[in-house]
């Protein structure tokens, strides 16, 4: 299948998803005057809450009460609020997040060589701030279109006192072009619209930075085949993985089973990938 009708593909998948949030939306507006609305919104309040408790059960046997700080991973010992934006705090707290990905993150902070890093769809700041931090010679660039995500982003570098970071809410193609080069890495998890935002036909300094991009085929299915063919002739491409559990030792000995299992779980899709993509012009 050529590029043109992969991409064709996976836009009308995003065309048809569309249209049944539309669909969805109908069919929500007549759903809230029942009564097994009613009784579907109490039960999920009854479950809300006790996820609650159960996650500052967790954080008291933690030791932690107000200021809490990364244990372990990439980022061990970073200062982190109680709020995480669009995904699950405690993975980030314990420093499990992502843990799939975590060789290619210790690289990155391992190596001088990025002056630049720009964070699309940033969140809360995990990850912004995690290389804010530990590559104080690098500018970051942190980027949500979410106004409440990005300010407890804000809250979070002001936490951990960082100097070399900005926020704004978006980027575009003239955006990338303008700020990326030999020296950037671009961090990139959008959702799905990775497939729009990272195309070197609209923005071709693309070609000359590393990306490394989380694939939403759970979303969008095609987006990996497509980003790979885009990129294959200008950059060297690693593929991670997802995977069930987590399979490095966190220091959870205090929890009980059924607390770890949820500390650890990110409720992510299944089908979950990475793509860590740098020029072969870098090499």
């Amino acid at each position: 299948m050529s590029l043109n009708n992969i991409s064709f593909t996976v836009k009308s998948h995003m065309l048809a998803n569309s249209l049944k949030k539309s669909l969805y939306g109908l069919y929500r507006s007549f759903y809230r005057k029942t009564n097994s609305y009613k009784k579907s919104q109490e039960l999920s309040q009854a479950l809300k809450k006790e996820e609650e408790n159960l996650q500052h059960q967790i954080l008291n046997k933690l030791g932690f009460n107000d200021q809490m700080v990364v244990l372990q991973g990439p980022f061990k010992g970073m200062k982190y609020g109680g709020m995480a934006s669009g995904s699950m705090l405690l993975p980030k707290i314990i420093g499990a997040y992502e843990e799939p990905i975590h060789d290619w993150v210790s690289q990155i902070l391992a190596s001088n060589k990025y002056k630049r890093i720009i964070d699309v769809g940033c969140a809360e700041g995990f990850y912004a701030i995690g290389f804010a931090r530990s590559i104080p010679t690098a500018q970051i660039i942190a980027c949500d279109i979410n106004e409440n995500a990005l300010a407890l982003a804000k809250e979070l570098s002001v936490r951990n006192g960082l100097k070399n970071i900005d926020f704004i809410k978006e980027v575009d193609h003239k955006f990338l072009d303008q700020h990326c080069d030999e020296s950037t890495l671009l961090f990139c998890d959008i959702e799905g619209h990775e497939l729009t935002l990272l195309d070197p036909l609209k923005s071709k300094n693309l070609l000359k930075c590393e990306i490394l991009v989380e694939v939403h085929d759970c979303f969008f299915p095609g987006i990996q085949k497509a980003l790979v063919e885009r990129f294959q002739a200008s950059h060297a491409i690693q593929i991670a993985l997802d995977y069930s559990g987590r399979v490095l030792s966190y220091p959870l000995h205090m929890l009980s089973e059924k607390e770890k299992r949820y500390a650890l779980d990110e409720r992510r899709p299944k089908g979950m990938s990475w793509l860590y993509m740098k020029p072969f012009s870098n090499s």
